[in-house]
């Protein structure tokens, strides 16, 4: 989510400073990986996803080396712990009294829509809240090209339709979408993208739908530059209404926009209240077999209504979620947080890291021909250890020679 911003910030200075918060955010790391955590010695700040209690080890080591902390949520976590499917994450144990205490000491908090951040505010969870979209990337001007295609319908044009499946996503996906997709393969030359996807999992001998199963790029960055390449001209997001969902932000549109495609979504917040504008630059369908088919069907005979959803959802997420905004609540936490000094960087590593540290002032501490000295030595340990290996090869080759000479004489008294 960071990185694409960074990448637009107009201070090349600030972008080199700060580079560690891009492969931060970029990289995976697992919760006890601990070769992560020499990054922390040059953080400015660190930002935890809502999976914050998987990291016990990272949330200690960032508190011991005073490295300022924020919190991202781009969800409800506090309305989303009674909710059985997602017990398996580790949020669903925040009440907002725990998630209060825990990030007490935070600096701050950065939520992904306006309503999530009155809820995180007026529940006392944290008062210095920010808004960040989840990209600021530059839109597109148009629609892709392809959507444009004659505005005419042609039967024999392949038309992609892509889909991002989660663990409920795939349920609603399986049991609604896909039978409308199967059926209407026969009437329309239909390509499913399907990221996320186990390969083989949707395959229907008696549909004559074809379909992708790409992995899914956990980077949202790097994610959206491969759905580019895919080029779909309709995205598909089936969802559910949770206790959550009042809070949530229209993610999909603004992929969908990013990447010049029309959304169909289901009728759930906040898709509805974007139906209503007057550009429509959503469609919307139940979720019922028959109204995804219907929905469907009228998009994929429709070139011109595909693109006017297109266009619709670029103008509208360019007025709502400029890049601008996102660049302006990043450079202030630049601001408050400018790059550490080597005089910090060092007693950081004294804190938490006294055998690096030692060996950091015992670097600093060498001259450069006292370098050159050490790079000889080396060098001598080196060719030493293959001269070694090369009298082991060579013994071990007249130990061969030995007892195949031994064989003939063996036979002989025999």
């Amino acid at each position: 989510m960071i990185a694409p911003i960074l990448a637009l910030c107009r201070n090349p200075r600030e972008v080199s400073a700060h580079h560690y918060l891009r492969s931060a955010i970029v990289e995976r790391w697992d919760a006890d990986d601990t070769r992560g955590y020499t990054k922390l010695l040059s953080a400015s700040a660190v930002i935890f996803n809502r999976e914050m209690l998987s990291m016990p080890t990272w949330l200690d080591a960032a508190r011991m080396l005073g490295v300022p902390r924020y919190y991202f949520m781009d969800e409800n976590v506090v309305t989303m712990r009674d909710q059985p499917e997602y017990h398996t994450h580790t949020f669903h144990q925040y009440s907002s009294t725990e998630l209060c205490a825990s990030i007490a000491d935070f600096s701050g908090v950065f939520v992904s829509s306006q309503t999530l951040a009155s809820y995180v505010r007026d529940s006392g969870i944290h008062q210095n809240v920010s808004v960040l979209s989840p990209i600021a990337t530059q839109l597109p001007l148009a629609p892709a090209a392809s959507t444009l295609d004659g505005l005419g319908y042609s039967a024999s044009r392949v038309i992609r339709v892509a889909f991002f499946s989660t663990p409920i996503r795939q349920g609603l996906f399986a049991t609604y979408v896909l039978p409308a997709l199967r059926n209407l393969a026969h009437d329309f030359n239909i390509e499913l993208v399907a990221f996320g996807c186990a390969s083989g999992s949707l395959d229907d001998e008696t549909s004559p739908l074809r379909v992708r199963t790409p992995k899914w790029n956990m980077n949202y960055e790097s994610a959206l530059g491969e759905l580019k390449d895919w080029n779909p001209e309709i995205i598909l997001q089936p969802e559910i209404i949770t206790d959550s969902t009042p809070y949530k932000m229209p993610t999909m549109l603004i992929t969908a926009a990013h990447v010049g495609a029309a959304l169909i979504a289901s009728k759930v917040p906040p898709y509805i209240a974007l139906a209503l504008d007057v550009h429509q630059p959503v469609m919307l369908a139940t979720n019922t077999v028959q109204s995804w088919t219907e929905s469907i069907r009228l998009s994929l005979q429709s070139p011109s209504l595909r693109y006017r959803c297109a266009q619709a959802a670029i103008d509208w997420v360019g007025e709502n979620w400029p890049s601008e905004q996102n660049l302006a609540t990043l450079s202030k936490l630049l601001q408050l947080h400018p790059a550490p000094s080597d005089a910090t960087k060092g007693e950081r590593a004294k804190r938490y890291f006294p055998t690096m540290a030692a060996s950091f002032e015992r670097a600093r501490s060498l001259t450069h021909s006292q370098l050159e000295t050490v790079k000889a030595q080396t060098a001598q340990v080196e060719q030493s250890i293959r001269d070694l290996d090369e009298l082991r090869a060579a013994l071990l080759d007249s130990q061969r020679m030995i007892a195949l000479e031994a064989v003939p004489q063996a036979l002989s008294v025999e």
